[in-house]
């Protein structure tokens, strides 16, 4: 039955990147308004992450797609109209493309004898860390909030236990949301993401604690007042080789006060784009790495 759902989650997500390209143009204030194709793969790509025996009803199937493509495209949106008109769009796709009632499909989400409106949809999540103790964590709907808070607050205690640097964090629903989206990146291959904010609003800390919910490595960088590019380079070969060499599912975490160089940032697009820095190690130490993944 679901196979018959492809072809329409696929031309509705065509339909929402069109959408999102006429309607959410780049300005001096909203430069952060750029979408391409691999946002559209993006979306797909989130939807694998729940497997067969998870996918136990259609309207969960509804409830995944409308999830993947608001951490996709809706999360990048700062305006209040424009996420309005995101959320319309989405309802009206519900309603046309998959031909259901969008009060139905998200009834358990809004308020009794209301209509779901755009921030009921706040309510909508889905991870892999709602079952610490699961050794599969499947990718899944989370419907209990109240055991969800539980959890973040376990790892957060869990966390500060085991950790040089604990975080004594009040774990209220915006930043359970932040994880929640930060942990859905991690989940994915290949993911990166910026997070945008004040200093002290906590971008740091949500990453960290999505980092060690995922039991993933956390590597940072120690900025010195003699840290230049002959450093960054040797902290970079050391990031590689955990992630690559000893095979660590690894977080790198560096905020916008620790890029002392343009050049900082070039390697990270390389990173981010082939995986690859050029004339990052020296014939040997290339040679002794082949060998050892071989």
């Amino acid at each position: 039955n679901y196979k018959n759902l492809t072809k329409i989650f696929i031309e509705s997500t065509l339909d929402v990147y069109n959408f999102a390209m006429e309607n959410f143009l780049p300005t001096p204030t909203k430069s952060h308004y750029v979408f391409n194709l691999r946002d559209f793969s993006r979306v797909i790509q989130g939807m694998l992450l729940l497997v067969g025996q998870s996918a136990d009803s259609p309207n969960k199937m509804y409830r995944l797609w409308v999830h993947e493509v608001y951490r996709v495209f809706y999360d990048r949106l700062v305006d209040a109209d424009d996420r309005q008109k995101f959320f319309t769009q989405i309802k009206s796709i519900v309603t046309d493309k998959f031909k259901q009632n969008f009060g139905k499909v998200f009834s358990h989400l809004g308020q009794i004898g209301k209509e779901v409106t755009d921030n009921d949809l706040r309510s909508l999540f889905f991870g892999d860390y709602i079952n610490p103790a699961d050794v599969n964590k499947l990718y899944d709907e989370i419907t209990d909030f109240d055991a969800l808070k539980d959890v973040m607050d376990n790892a957060l205690d869990d966390h500060d236990a085991i950790s040089k640097a604990p975080m004594k964090l009040v774990m209220f629903r915006y930043a359970i949301e932040h994880v929640s989206r930060i942990s859905r990146i991690l989940k994915q291959p290949n993911s990166h993401c910026v997070l945008v904010g004040v200093g002290g609003s906590g971008r740091q800390s949500c990453a960290r604690l999505a980092t060690h919910m995922a039991d993933y490595e956390l590597f940072q960088i120690e900025i010195t007042k003699q840290y230049g590019t002959t450093e960054w380079r040797d902290d970079l070969r050391k990031l590689l080789k955990m992630a690559g060499y000893d095979g660590k599912p690894t977080v790198f975490l560096i905020n916008d006060n620790q890029i002392k160089s343009e050049s900082f940032v070039e390697d990270i697009n390389m990173i981010l784009n082939s995986a690859d820095i050029p004339n990052l190690y020296e014939p040997d130490e290339r040679g002794e790495i082949l060998e050892r993944m071989q």
